[in-house]
């Protein structure tokens, strides 16, 4: 009978150290799987006619977009917006659909950009005064959080207003050219997947995969 106990008892600390090294050995994977976003902001995530697109120059559109989904959540469930970015619209998540949002218009704005500058289309003084006062407003309201993560600076932010405000003027010069409406050269427009179907584009899903959209500049989301 004692022999049975001591088995038993030899069996039962074999599982509870079994048990603690599975425990371990999950932390451990989990801490080595960590992304780090800070340390990747040089990493390439999207090319687009051999241009490189690294996590950093997406930050303002990463930004951006964060935050006006985190308010249309907050609005779906003050207490847990998270639900609101797990939610399913047409077999679909919402964050992995701002997520893919994110890409196609940074890739948009990007070639809008590019041929903005090829065709010598600019904004003006006047326009560049409004965009360098947005961009130091914009920068004001931020926490200290939203900035470290993606290290963002008032420059970012003006340099990536530019280029926006840049590609949604020349959509104009498009338009004309194309005899379309102004919808049709946005994003998923039927003008601009003409134009996309160009241009050569590719995303690094190595990096991309990684980058948990929703929970950047927004912490307290749990996805």
């Amino acid at each position: 009978m004692k022999k049975i106990d001591r088995d038993a008892k030899i069996v039962i600390g074999v599982i509870l150290l079994i048990t603690a090294l599975v425990g371990i050995f999950s932390v451990r994977s989990a801490w080595k799987s960590r992304f780090a976003v800070e340390e990747h902001l040089q990493d390439t995530v999207i090319e687009v006619d051999g241009q490189s697109i690294t996590l950093k120059d997406m930050a303002f559109w990463i930004l951006d977009t964060e935050t006006s989904v985190q308010e249309q959540a907050l609005q779906y469930d003050f207490d847990e917006p998270e639900k609101y970015w797990r939610a399913r619209v047409n077999s679909r998540f919402v964050n992995q659909m701002v997520k893919d949002g994110i890409v196609d218009t940074v890739v948009h704005d990007e070639i809008f950009y590019r041929m903005a500058v090829r065709d010598g289309v600019s904004l003006t003084d006047e326009e560049m005064a409004t965009v360098e006062e947005k961009a130091e407003l914009y920068y004001q309201e931020l926490t200290d959080p939203q900035k470290a993560t993606l290290q963002i600076s008032e420059e970012d932010i003006r340099s990536a207003m530019e280029k926006i405000g840049t590609a949604e003027k020349y959509a104009e010069y498009f338009c004309i050219e194309k005899q379309c409406e102004y919808e049709d050269a946005a994003v998923s427009g039927d003008a601009y997947e003409e134009e996309l179907s160009h241009h050569d584009y590719k995303l690094h899903h190595d990096v991309w995969n990684r980058v948990k959209v929703g929970t950047l500049t927004i912490p307290d989301n749990r996805l």
